[in-house]
């Protein structure tokens, strides 16, 4: 492909012929209107008005570039991506790659393996992110081979093979227009044999495919954004170790365009079938050799796991890994608490410990956006004013120090997080997220949960519906490159129901869809300092994330390995994971710690508590240790006011459920309650589950003992679960969405007047 005709120089001797080809030469090569009117003004003693065409072929080529643009990335203008953009991607990358080809052979440039390289690297980079920027069958047929992208369908292999071979052919049919007629044909050159351009084309082919799976499709390297000069490198050096053997094809593009071509000038096209066989082989073989390199060696030659005591670090390396140094790349974290109150100490503790290991894994202060109420640090109950900790210890690192609140109080809400999350700065007025399709973004929420539902300190709760949306959103703007996110709260693994598995966001959730998370360093685990703090001092999963040892390093594993790890760390719930799972399998660099967080190692499960509990948990403790009448007297009416709270609440959906029964048949009616309160659907109509649960925040009473986000708190938030189900029953009820709210509204306003009538009488 590289090799050049032989010319013979001729001297030129009319010295005084027209200046226009030189002008003109000129002017097309900068490819600009206002070079080519520079060049023109400078030459108008020998005429002038010879840069007006250029001029029009240079803005018809920048309004095709535009249109083009427009086919290939709809999403940037209100669209949506599909297979046909692909195609049109792998076609004009294609295209690109054979007419540099041709031109430069044609135009006997001895630069061509460069400017050849230089044109597949420049739409591998323009193209890459719309459809893999494959431009040769014989990669196709590589990454298809390999297995390693599940979305490579044989149909969809097949068919951008087809469209290759199509821009290869236009390609090689504008070539040939441009030098009216002139082609050049594949085969031997030189002295060559078949034999010899037979080793050649396999060899290089496999080189060229064996390095765009290792730096292109790997999990291991292809975050990097060098592979394009990888993949670029390759091509100059096949194009000038074998292009004087068999011409460097290494195509079948290029090999069909070459043929279809030469077709006008005689040629053969046959040839362009051995040579799509011989490239077809070396990518096949490429495929072969890589799964075995980064499969069956791995498997027989695993990595070493880190010392056992750096366990419970391993999911915060985990997060650094997802937080890599590229180039031109930011990090950007946002952590929110959803929580107020005493009682809920140990999710902002969580919180400020997220903060400070942000910063600490090298993102900028500026980067990261905390949101919480702010209201337990200086809490007439905190023990140590002004100060929080997230585990127990003589001398355990104080959180809270240096950790910066975007926003607190009382704006505290989930339409904010929303807002921040999508960089909407009407919605936020203030910090928001500013990351682009180049970046990486963590997200943290600890809080209270349930079925399909987080809450916040302030506002409605968030429903799996508005996150969903949220997280599209992001995608849709291109807001990272990766994003990694990290949710603590009872029934999270319900929050990510509809996470794609290449849609570049990795979600790790406390517990499945159907059990609590977990508190843990509560009651007399809670001693800092030979001090009681009378609240758990963090959640199992995030203390078994971010708690560390010892300041020091750790050496290279897998997520997959360090996940692994922490889930068995995380012992009374089942860590879940969700989305894009090529990023278990990516590997964690050397990771420092800064000296000032690290702490004597402990049992991350003292103490721990079913986080529903932990308001009467703790409520007893305090009740066993109070030291005077009038502290033991306060505690024991908190005891029972939870307690009375808690048999409410169970009552109140008890009686939704029986309600929404009512009209059942009565040889059902009881099968039918039990079916809402106690089975576990599957989540389908997530539209009316999130209207319902808006209906019982605006309408049901609020708890006196427990912290609530209007009818909602941390213990009836289980209960999520009967609305789940009763909106997955609605066909059978034959009840519409609306009405479905409607009974719900009734329900708890009935409820609501009855508490209120009944604290009447009790004062």
């Amino acid at each position: 492909m590289w090799q050049l005709p032989r010319r013979t120089s001729r001297r030129r001797t009319n010295t005084t012929a027209s200046p226009l080809p030189s002008r003109c030469w000129r002017a097309l090569m900068a490819l600009n209107p206002a070079v080519a009117l520079g060049i023109d003004v400078s030459s108008a003693g020998v005429g002038f008005g010879w840069c007006v065409p250029y001029v029009l072929f240079e803005l018809l080529g920048s309004a095709m570039a535009a249109a083009l643009f427009k086919v290939v990335r709809p999403e940037d203008f209100g669209g949506e991506k599909s297979q046909m953009t692909e195609l049109a991607s792998e076609f004009l990358g294609t295209y690109m790659l054979v007419l540099t080809v041709g031109l430069n052979v044609l135009g006997s440039s001895k630069a061509a393996a460069f400017s050849i390289a230089a044109s597949l690297t420049s739409m591998i980079y323009a193209l890459g992110d719309v459809s893999g920027a494959h431009f040769n069958p014989a990669v196709t047929m590589a990454i298809f081979a390999s297995g390693r992208c599940p979305e490579l369908t044989p149909a969809k292999a097949g068919t951008y093979a087809g469209v290759q071979v199509a821009g290869g052919v236009a390609a090689a049919l504008t070539y040939a227009f441009i030098y009216q007629g002139k082609t050049f044909g594949l085969g031997p050159v030189g002295t060559s044999t078949w034999a010899a351009v037979s080793v050649a084309e396999i060899v290089f082919t496999f080189v060229l495919c064996y390095v765009v799976l290792a730096v292109a499709v790997s999990p291991q390297t292809k975050a990097s954004h060098l592979f394009g000069l990888a993949i670029g490198s390759c091509v100059t050096v096949g194009g000038f170790a074998i292009g004087g053997i068999s011409g460097g094809s290494l195509n079948p593009a290029v090999s069909f365009g070459i043929a279809a071509a030469n077709i006008l000038n005689g040629g053969l096209f046959f040839k362009a079938l051995i040579y799509t066989v011989l490239e077809l082989v070396g990518g096949v073989a490429a495929a072969g050799i890589f799964k075995f390199t980064h499969e069956v060696l791995a498997r027989v030659y695993p990595r070493p796991d880190s010392n056992p005591f750096k366990a419970a670090m391993a999911l915060r390396a985990a997060l650094v890994a997802m937080l890599p140094a590229v180039v031109a790349a930011e990090k950007y974290a946002v952590i929110a608490a959803g929580s107020a109150g005493f009682m809920n100490y140990r999710h902002q503790a969580d919180a400020c410990h997220a903060y400070q290991i942000m910063l600490q894994s090298g993102v900028p202060a500026d980067n990261i956006i905390l949101m919480m109420q702010d209201d337990v640090a200086n809490s007439s109950e905190n023990p140590f004013p002004g100060q929080l900790f997230n585990k127990p210890g003589e001398n355990p690192p104080d959180v809270y120090k240096g950790c910066k609140v975007d926003y607190s109080g009382d704006i505290v809400t989930g339409q904010l997080f929303m807002d921040v999350l999508t960089g909407n700065t009407e919605g936020a007025k203030g910090k928001v997220l500013k990351s682009g399709a180049s970046d990486t973004v963590f997200v943290n929420f600890v809080d209270h949960g349930g079925p399909g539902i987080i809450a916040f300190p302030n506002g409605p709760v968030l429903t799996v519906k508005q996150l969903s949306k949220t997280l599209k959103t992001m995608q849709s703007k291109k807001m990272f490159k990766q994003m990694v996110f990290y949710m603590e709260a009872c029934e999270s693994g319900s929050m990510f129901p509809d996470l794609e598995k290449d849609g570049k966001i990795l979600a790790v959730s406390a517990s499945n869809a159907d059990e609590s998370s977990w508190g843990t360093y509560c009651g007399d685990a809670a001693m800092v300092k030979g001090k009681n703090v009378g609240s758990c001092l963090g959640d199992l999963f995030s203390v078994n994330w971010m708690q560390d040892d010892d300041a020091g390093k750790f050496k290279s594993e897998t997520f997959r390995s360090q996940i692994s790890k922490v889930t068995k760390l995380t012992n009374k719930s089942h860590v879940c994971s969700f989305g894009d799972e090529s990023f278990e399998d990516e590997t964690i660099g050397s990771v420092e710690t800064a000296s000032s967080l690290s702490a004597s190692p402990s049992d991350t499960a003292q103490g721990a508590v079913d986080a529903r509990d932990v308001y009467l948990t703790q409520a007893m403790w305090a009740w066993q240790h109070a030291t005077d009448k009038e502290s033991k007297q306060k505690a024991w009416t908190r005891v029972t006011g939870i307690m009375k709270d808690r048999e409410a609440d169970e009552a109140l959906f008890a009686g939704l459920a029986a309600a929404a029964c009512a009209d059942v048949n009565p040889e059902r009616l009881v099968q039918c309650q039990h079916k809402f309160l106690h089975e576990r659907m599957e989540m389908t109509h997530m539209d009316c589950h999130h209207e319902l649960a808006l209906a019982v925040y605006e309408h049901c009473p609020a708890s006196e003992y427990h912290h609530s986000a209007g009818g909602w708190n941390g213990f009836n938030m289980k209960f999520a679960r009967v609305l789940l189900n009763i909106c997955e029953g609605q066909e059978a009820l034959g009840k519409s969405t609306e009405q479905l709210v409607h009974l719900v509204q009734e329900h708890c306003t009935k409820a609501s007047r009855d508490r209120a009538a009944e604290m009447q009488i009790l004062v």
